[in-house]
C-alpha cells in the first residue's frame, strides 16, 4: 500500500516539492504511526515503540496556552459590530500599513508580496529569495567600480560576500528576508548616489 500511494503522488505531485513541505505536529504524526507500527509489525524496536508512546503522552497532557481562543473572542466581537464600523476599521488599517510602508520600491513590495503569498510553501520562497540573491550580487557588482571611496568599496564588497548566507537552508527564516529587505535599500542608496 505504501508503494502504491507513493506511486500515486509521483503521478500527481512535483515529488520534491512534495516531500519539503512542512508539516505541523510532525513529531506527533510519526509518533502516532510508529504506535500503530509497532501493533502491526512481528519485529519492532521497543525503544521507537516507547519513544512513541511518550511523544504521544506529553503531546496530550503538556498545558497548552490557547491563544486563538482569545483571538477568536476578539473576532467575534468584532463581526458584532456595525458593518460600517468594521469597513472605517478596515480602511484605516489599509491607510496605516500603505503609510507605513509607502517608501518601499517595487523589489521591496514584490518581496512582501512573496513572503505573504508563499508562506506555507517553502520550497516557492526559498527559490524565490535565491533568485534575488542572485540579482542582488550582479546589480552590486555592476555599482562597485563607481564606488570611489576606499572604505566603502571594503565595506561594499564585504556585503556581496555576505549576501550568500541569505541561501542557507532549506527555510527562508525572518532575518533572511529583513536582510533582503536592507540590500535592496542599498540599491536603492546606490542608485541615488551614483546617479
Amino acid at each position: 500500500e505504501k508503494y502504491n500511494l507513493i506511486k500515486e503522488i509521483k503521478r500527481n505531485y512535483k515529488v520534491e516539492d512534495f516531500f519539503r513541505a512542512r508539516i505541523p505536529n510532525y513529531k506527533v504524526y510519526a509518533s502516532i504511526y510508529k504506535t500503530f507500527l509497532a501493533e502491526t509489525t512481528p519485529v519492532f524496536n521497543p525503544v521507537d515503540e516507547i519513544d512513541s508512546t511518550f511523544s504521544i503522552i506529553e503531546h496530550i497532557t503538556r498545558n497548552k496556552t490557547k491563544p486563538r481562543d482569545t483571538d477568536s473572542k476578539v473576532i467575534s466581537e468584532f463581526k458584532k459590530e456595525d458593518k460600517d464600523l468594521r469597513l472605517l476599521s478596515y480602511q484605516l488599517m489599509v491607510d496605516t500599513f500603505n503609510s507605513k510602508y509607502k517608501n518601499l520600491n517595487s523589489m521591496q513590495r514584490n518581496l512582501l508580496k512573496q513572503y505573504v503569498n508563499n508562506i506555507s510553501n517553502t520550497n516557492l520562497l526559498r527559490e524565490f529569495v535565491d533568485s534575488e540573491v542572485v540579482k542582488i550580487k550582479k546589480i552590486l557588482f555592476k555599482f562597485l567600480p563607481m564606488v570611489t571611496d576606499k572604505v566603502t568599496k571594503i565595506k561594499l564588497t564585504e556585503a556581496i560576500k555576505q549576501s550568500d548566507t541569505l541561501s542557507k537552508g532549506k527555510i527562508v527564516k525572518d532575518k533572511q528576508v529583513v536582510a533582503l529587505m536592507r540590500y535592496y535599500e542599498l540599491i536603492k542608496e546606490l542608485h541615488n548616489v551614483t546617479g
